[in-house]
């Protein structure tokens, strides 16, 4: 193997400004691959905050009523160890001193609440890192639709239920309603304590009690849901997680994911297209260099191992070059796309899902210039010394030579979108479309020199028109790049 090491970095180095090209190419599409890969883990972070700011919690358990002690125990032997905070959850009416009333969520927190998300006040955030504001004895934060509504400032006064609470706080936004989109009541928070005292919690009202957890980790969300809802034998009793909380969040975040990853397909493919006429000038101008070697008695296997090395060593370093590119240039890409939308968190590589992206472009770029490969390595020395009469067009290729690049493109598609049916029906519409538009061209390509063939257009241009019309295959790949 030696030798043949030998002969493929001779061949690499002798074309310098050639195999700079290829370089490049493949390190743009590798590029567009891993930045997109960047921005959709941002994007699905986002999406797992988001539900989490939400619900306020990692897991959540809510009746329509006061759990017993069975139950409380059952929560108490799972859930012990994790931060916990409760929140009772009712609709009633909420009167001014004036006789003003309107309908009101009611919303009784306790001291550990949030545990995700928060609040803005007009005097600031409330959030689990700040909590320097508190709900005091008999106080509300009453919301700018409910301010708005009973004509209510900080300082005045409301009654709910029995009791007379000062309004202390304005709520400017909150996390936990907000993408629910039209909530059927504005919304006002007090303490639980307060809440119960009010004479609005007893026996026959709807309400919710819910208990909100804060887990160390996401890893046993699932099976702890199900060994707790094993055990709570009540159905009208809810526990849940981020993942149900709101799936129409979770749905358009995921949809938008797919369509990143398949985005980055077409930026793969694009480049990989080029590279066949890249690679296609690399073998063309050691042809005669083959034909000695082969003379020789150099084996066919040994000639597609020197080709098969040299792109995937390229493939390899435009990989490595894209990785660094990507390290490097990530965060001021995500600091770009906070000016036109708001993803929240910070940009981060997954190193893991690069190495399996450069694995799968590898072999696809590969699997692309195999049909080139075989073709070489499977002539004659009297063809291969005979230079000008070998002829590497996409004619003299056998169509099911690029059968294990439409599987490798297809089994990309599938790991990039992470849904068969999405990246089967992604790449079979592509590769239609592709086809049908290359059928499209090819004909409009004949039109052309049939008009064309016999005018009086400056020479130039016919001679440019006919080169054009009689290499259809390569003009119209060159198009579509």
């Amino acid at each position: 193997m030696g030798p043949l090491f030998k002969i493929a970095h001779r061949d690499l180095f002798s074309q310098k400004r050639l195999v700079s090209f290829i370089i490049i190419n493949l390190t743009l599409g590798f590029l567009g691959l891993f930045f997109l890969e960047s921005v959709k883990d941002v994007v699905k972070k986002q999406s797992e905050q988001k539900s989490k700011d939400i619900l306020g919690a990692d897991f959540a358990v809510t009746a329509r009523r006061f759990l017993n002690q069975e139950e409380m125990a059952t929560l108490s032997k799972h859930l012990h160890r994790y931060k916990k905070t409760q929140v009772l959850e009712l609709y009633s009416m909420v009167a001014t001193e004036e006789g003003e009333s309107r309908l009101t969520e009611i919303k009784g927190i306790d001291g550990a609440y949030p545990l995700y998300g928060g609040l803005e006040l007009t005097s600031g955030l409330f959030t689990p890192e700040n909590k320097k504001t508190s709900i005091g004895p008999s106080e509300v934060w009453i919301s700018e639709d409910l301010q708005f509504a009973l004509g209510k400032n900080i300082g005045d006064n409301i009654k709910i239920g029995t009791k007379t609470f000062k309004v202390t706080q304005i709520i400017l936004d909150d996390s936990s309603s907000s993408w629910r989109g039209i909530s059927l009541a504005p919304r006002l928070y007090t303490r639980v304590d307060d809440l119960k005292e009010s004479g609005l919690v007893q026996f026959g009202t709807t309400m919710a009690q819910s208990f909100l957890y804060k887990l160390d980790s996401d890893e046993s969300l699932e099976s702890l849901r199900e060994t707790v809802l094993k055990e709570l034998k009540d159905p009208g009793i809810r526990v849940v997680t981020p993942k149900q909380t709101s799936q129409q969040i979770s749905r358009v975040f995921r949809y938008l994911s797919h369509f990143l990853g398949l985005t980055s397909l077409v930026a793969l493919l694009m480049v990989s297209l080029s590279l066949i006429f890249l690679f296609k000038s690399l073998i063309q101008k050691r042809l005669t260099e083959m034909a000695i070697l082969k003379s020789m008695g150099m084996k066919h296997s040994s000639i597609r191992f020197i080709y098969s090395y040299q792109i995937l060593l390229l493939s390899l370093i435009s990989a490595a070059l894209s990785i660094m590119l990507t390290y490097l240039s990530l965060p001021y890409l995500i600091d770009g796309l906070q000016q036109f939308v708001n993803l929240g968190t910070s940009a981060s590589v997954d190193l893991s899902r690069i190495i399996t992206q450069v694995f799968f472009g590898c072999v696809f770029c590969y699997s692309l210039t195999l049909p080139w490969i075989n073709k070489v390595s499977e002539l004659k020395v009297s063809g291969l010394l005979q230079e000008s009469k070998f002829d590497l067009s996409l004619k003299q290729v056998k169509w099911w030579g690029f059968i294990p690049a439409v599987l490798s493109f297809v089994a990309l598609s599938i790991w990039q979108s992470q849904s068969f049916k999405m990246g089967f029906i992604f790449s079979a519409v592509f590769l239609g479309a592709m086809s049908i538009s290359f059928l499209i061209g090819h004909f409009l390509l004949r039109f052309i020199a049939r008009i064309f063939t016999n005018s009086k257009l400056p020479f130039e241009l016919t001679l440019s028109i006919k080169m054009m019309t009689r290499r259809k295959m390569t003009t119209l790949i060159s198009l579509g790049v």
